[in-house]
């Protein structure tokens, strides 16, 4: 009887391991997705902020050619 209880369990026992397990690393490729992601997200706003910066500049070299041209 007990055997028979033991040879039912260990194979649910291995499936509940398995996906114990298949859990654990799921979760730690998410992390790093999840990081990946993050820095993204950082360099993206550093390249607005560069874009931004190059307009500025932009505008301003252009706007002093109009007032060289007018004078």
């Amino acid at each position: 009887m007990i055997k028979s209880k033991l040879a039912a369990v260990s194979p649910l026992l291995w499936v509940v391991l398995l996906s114990v397990i298949i859990i654990i690393v799921l979760m730690v490729v998410k992390g790093g997705t999840l990081d990946q992601a993050q820095q993204s997200i950082d360099i993206k706003n550093q390249a607005q902020v560069d874009l931004q910066q190059i307009s500025s500049t932009t505008d301003s070299y252009n706007q002093s050619l109009q007032d060289s041209f007018v004078e």
